[in-house]
């Protein structure tokens, strides 16, 4: 039986063993491993609420083998990940695009 106040939150088990094992070996945290994944959870909703308000003309499409593709109005935008930069296909620079992109909680570089 579950604990009163709480609620069961699923997870298939090779996700959770894959996450479990990148948390304790990479995240310096006296957290707990189920309340730092709250905060990160509730700072990725909290990005993406603040990236609509600053992007609203933005949206995030999916994820490329080397980066994402944004929307932008009616245009697609891609956005490609090297070892050293982020780059816009469009823009070719250091752009808005790339900003929402690197802010976008479903970024991985």
């Amino acid at each position: 039986m579950g604990r009163s106040g709480y609620t069961s939150l699923s997870i298939e088990e090779k996700a959770y063993a894959r996450l479990r094992r990148n948390f304790d070996t990479k995240i310096d945290t006296d957290k707990t491993f189920t309340a730092w994944a709250l905060d990160i959870l509730e700072t990725a909703i909290s990005r993406e609420n603040r990236l609509d308000d600053m992007f609203p003309t933005m949206k995030f499409v999916g994820k490329k083998s080397n980066g994402i593709i944004i929307q932008d109005r009616s245009e697609i935008i891609e956005i490609d990940v090297s070892k050293t930069q982020i780059t816009c296909k469009t823009d070719k620079n250091l752009c808005r695009h790339v900003l929402f992109a690197a802010l976008h909680p479903s970024f991985e570089p």
